[in-house]
């Protein structure tokens, strides 16, 4: 059996890893692919940083925060096929 070991990622990288997100607006899946990381990591990465602590992907993968319970609702729920 294959042993995996998890990768350690410093602050300063993730930082990085979202500003290609939110301000250079690659898409997720995009930016993920690039630096050779899962998009569900960056996921994560841009909820922690979020301001509210709350984070909105719909249909067009762009991110956009402070969602509020009406824009939750119409947005498509994200599903990894692992």
């Amino acid at each position: 059996m294959k042993k995996t070991t998890l990768r350690k990622y410093t602050d300063e990288f993730k930082d990085e890893a979202v500003k290609l997100v939110t301000e250079q607006r690659y898409k997720i899946t995009e930016a993920a692919r690039n630096l050779d990381i899962h998009d569900s990591v960056l996921r994560r990465w841009l909820k922690d940083r979020s301001s509210d602590g709350t984070v909105e992907f719909p249909k067009n993968n762009k991110l956009q925060t402070g969602a509020n319970k009406e824009q939750i609702r119409d947005t498509i729920p994200i599903t990894l096929n692992i």
